[in-house]
């Protein structure tokens, strides 16, 4: 029972919550960039949201099942096809031997996750199969069967929240000047397309105030200034300790929209305070939860 890799793009990996733990022994998170999307996809197959998926950055990729086997999808903005039938915003399909799924070009957002009930089968290393590599001509087994009675197609009714536009909201770091401040609030950046899991690299006006430090503790989401003026945000395979200063961390609640910020996509922030953040991140957790468990719903019927 398995689904074969035909076709892939080269930053493809399986992920599920990440490494909790090891952060201290300079070990990165990692898990999923939208956490949100996998755990809707995972919610469509009736799963826990952090069960192991397969994220699939930048490009999409082509697949055959070789056997019975039910998938679901969500993330990124995409044309999918699963046994011929053509999908906008995300659903779940039941494949049979020889059926074709496909993910064709990413038009809005960067990532995609594909899920299958129980979750794909894995290595794990400390705890987690965070980072597993996918490529052409390898097969995901699925953790769990595919009964006979499982052939309802859904389609999701909307995009992912994690799409939403706007800009991106943060809070300043103690050690943030004033005038750094004023450049992120008053700038519009661009994704280069050397971004990857470990850092969103963002190119625009020149951030000043650049200067040499000791490395200290960063965290997903840090927003640092680099020496040619330039700001990388780490993602979740990012370093645990830079030297480059910190000038702002993205709120929790908006984590998942800058991980689906594609190359060449235009990211500005907004500066609000800790009591903002936190009454942000609750509300949104309230209406994701609320969506997941609409999904799961539909996927039990």
């Amino acid at each position: 029972m398995s689904l074969e890799v035909l076709a892939i793009g080269g930053a493809s990996t399986l992920q599920d919550r990440g490494r909790y733990g090891w952060r201290h022994y300079g070990v990165p998170r990692g898990g999923a960039s939208d956490r949100h999307s996998m755990g809707l996809a995972n919610a469509l197959c009736g799963n826990d949201p952090s069960a192991t998926a397969l994220e699939m950055l930048g490009l999409g990729g082509r697949f055959r099942a070789q056997s019975r086997v039910r998938v679901a999808w969500a993330g990124c903005i995409a044309r999918v096809s699963a046994a011929g039938r053509d999908f906008e915003n995300g659903g779940s399909a039941t494949l049979e031997p020889g059926d074709l799924f496909e993910v064709g070009p990413f038009r809005h957002g960067n990532a995609l996750y594909l899920a299958t009930p129980g979750g794909w089968i894995g290595r794990r290393v400390l705890g987690s199969v965070s980072g597993l590599q996918v490529a052409r001509g390898q097969t995901l087994g699925p953790k769990v069967e595919t009964p006979e009675s499982r052939a309802r197609t859904i389609s999701l009714d909307g995009p992912s929240e994690s799409l939403a536009p706007g800009p991106i909201r943060c809070l300043p770091t103690p050690e943030a000047l004033p005038l750094q401040i004023e450049a992120l609030r008053q700038g519009s950046f661009s994704v280069r397309s050397d971004s990857d899991r470990r850092g969103i690299r963002l190119r625009g006006p020149a951030v000043p105030g650049f200067a040499e430090r000791s490395s200290t503790p960063v965290c997903e989401g840090c927003v640092q200034l680099t020496a040619s003026g330039e700001l990388l945000v780490i993602g979740p395979d990012g370093p645990t300790l830079g030297g480059y200063p910190r000038v702002a961390v993205v709120c929790g609640a908006d984590l998942d929209r800058i991980g689906q910020s594609a190359p060449g996509s235009e990211v500005e922030f907004e500066f609000i305070d800790l009591d903002a953040a936190i009454s942000l991140r609750e509300e949104l957790e309230a209406a994701r939860s609320a969506r997941l468990r609409l999904a799961g719903l539909a996927s039990s019927i």
